[in-house]
């Protein structure tokens, strides 16, 4: 029989883990463990160094000087150990952070504002893009780790293909050959050639196909009366 002073058992609620005594949730009752005071650089001092040296050459990546330094840039990154075939084109506003950790093929395009966070070593193929503020991140941390130390792994952006705007890619990543990456899309599992991936996180969404294109020669031809 039911009384106005009985307890509906749906209106208990059950108090969250922790100290019975108090609720309190364990983060509250534990010291943090995590000791980023105890995180030390694991970068040889030869690498310190040449990140120094770097630091001027930076002034030719400034923003709003547009393409036409991007000969200089090029050369500057050859200068401090970048492999990179030319022709290929260096947007203002790019931020390399290890030049000789950088491998750029033929008629590959930097745009404005990418960010290459090279800590392990990024490739891009043949005819690679990569658009505009898009971040190229090799590096993370072991968050498992208290002292939370970097950790990195190799990208590879592969020949033929496109990564639009203001995209993630993460640390260890292939972008397969011919596929694109829509813009403002987060890579965090390799994307397989020749398809077309966008979203957070990125997922396929189709096959990419090039139309036939007519040689211009033949084109020309075409279009003369003779």
């Amino acid at each position: 029989m039911w009384s106005p002073n009985m307890v509906d058992p749906r209106d208990v609620v059950t108090p969250p883990p922790g100290d019975e005594s108090t609720g309190a949730h364990p983060s509250e009752t534990q010291p943090l463990r995590v000791e980023l005071q105890h995180t030390r650089s694991g970068w040889p001092l030869s690498v310190k160094i040449r990140r120094v040296l770097w630091m001027p050459f930076k002034l030719l990546f400034l923003r709003g000087t547009g393409r036409v330094l991007s000969p200089l840039r090029i050369h500057a990154l050859i200068l401090f150990g970048a492999k990179i075939e030319r022709p290929a084109l260096v947007m203002d506003g790019v931020k390399v952070w290890h030049p000789w950790s950088l491998t750029l093929g033929r008629y590959c395009t930097l745009g404005r504002g990418v960010e290459v966070y090279n800590y392990a070593h990024i490739t891009l193929g043949e005819q690679a893009t990569v658009s505009q503020e898009t971040y190229l991140c090799s590096a993370s941390h072991d968050f498992e780790d208290p002292t939370m130390p970097l950790t990195f792994s190799p990208i590879t952006i592969g020949a033929q293909s496109w990564v639009a705007a203001g995209c993630f890619i993460g640390p260890g990543i292939t972008i397969g050959e011919g596929a694109v990456v829509g813009a403002y899309s987060v890579v965090t599992k390799d994307v397989p050639p020749w398809t077309i991936v966008a979203g957070n996180p990125a997922r396929v969404l189709r096959e990419r196909r090039l139309k036939s294109r007519m040689p211009s020669d033949a084109q020309s031809s075409s279009r003369d009366p003779r």
